[in-house]
């Protein structure tokens, strides 16, 4: 549990502790903070639960002696600006997506690619032969004869 919230204010729905956040740093008491944000105190086993600010660093402190008020240190050492941590989430997001596309597009074309290859090696012998043969005749028109020759001395005639 975080420090000070049994005795803090609590919310009785997500939508008043944003909003409350939102009051708290109009008026200077939080930090627009990338770590600034809610949670739902207690245990499940509760009847009854609120939700309170709260910093994901744990570095509110206590504005009064009785810890009834957190607040946003004045000189926090891990205040990150919630506005700069929100682009940079979105330029990380867009850059996982531009990878993602690159890997499914070099995927797409090495399944293209070694499509051929894969169907003839599932070719008879035989058939993978007479296909190389083929393609060297089609290819090097000048070994045709050659070819012709040597699969006559083959075959025996």
């Amino acid at each position: 549990m975080v420090k000070g919230l049994p005795d803090m204010q609590g919310f009785e729905t997500p939508h008043d502790a944003i909003k409350a956040i939102n009051d708290g740093v109009a008026n200077g008491k939080y930090k627009s903070c990338a770590h600034l944000g809610y949670t739902l105190s207690g245990s499940a086993f509760e009847v009854i639960r609120f939700y309170f600010p709260v910093c994901a660093k744990d570095c509110f402190v206590s504005a009064d002696p009785f810890y009834q008020e957190m607040r946003c240190p004045a000189d926090c050492h891990l205040y990150v600006d919630r506005k700069a941590a929100m682009v940079v989430e979105q330029e990380l997001a867009t850059l996982q997506k531009r990878i993602e596309s690159r890997k499914k597009f070099w995927g797409t074309v090495k399944a293209v690619v070694t499509a051929p290859f894969t169907y003839f090696r599932s070719l008879p012998a035989l058939v993978q032969s007479l296909l190389i043969i083929l393609l060297i005749v089609w290819k090097l028109p000048k070994l045709k004869d050659t070819i012709i020759e040597i699969l006559k001395a083959i075959a025996g005639k």
